[in-house]
């Protein structure tokens, strides 16, 4: 996976993105505006042993066609004994995109190379190693971000109580 665990493209939050999510083909070479991105994904995989992960990726691309942003990936345990319900860890990303394509760098990251993406429409589709695994992402904002964590962080099971 890009971090550490294999994301898919589902969400078990009602919650919707809302704000101005800008044009998915702005920021390509030729295109003075740049552009700004956001898309998430929930890692479900793991479900069922008690914790998940939520992934963002937000970047900015120039004129020029240059990927600058950052990848948070988002755990919550499910464990009620757990100490910390909620970590989070952001890297910087850096790369390209050319139209509905981009490819990019994770700095810090166990990746052992380029991540290679497809956008079309709201969704971005992520085939890190040109396999046959790839991670969808959903569009979406910051704020519409932070809700889905929070929902997903209410449904956590309260701990047992002590006798």
């Amino acid at each position: 996976m890009l971090l550490v665990v294999s994301t898919a493209g589902c969400s078990g939050s009602d919650e919707q993105p809302d704000g101005d999510l800008g044009s998915s083909t702005a920021g390509t070479r030729g295109d003075a505006r740049g552009g700004h991105f956001v898309y998430y994904a929930v890692d479900r995989v793991h479900r069922d042993l008690g914790s998940e992960q939520l992934d963002l990726l937000d970047w900015r691309t120039g004129s020029s066609g240059e990927l600058s942003g950052t990848w948070t990936a988002v755990g919550l345990s499910k464990d009620p004994g757990s100490a910390r319900p909620r970590t989070q860890q952001t890297h910087r990303i850096s790369g390209s995109q050319d139209g509905n394509t981009i490819e990019f760098t994770i700095s810090g990251s166990s990746s052992s190379g380029p991540e290679h993406g497809k956008i079309s429409g709201d969704t971005l589709t992520l085939d890190g190693d040109l396999a046959a695994q790839t991670d969808t992402f959903k569009k979406t904002d910051k704020k519409a971000f932070e809700k889905i964590v929070a929902a997903d962080l209410a449904s956590l099971p309260s701990a047992p109580s002590e006798p």
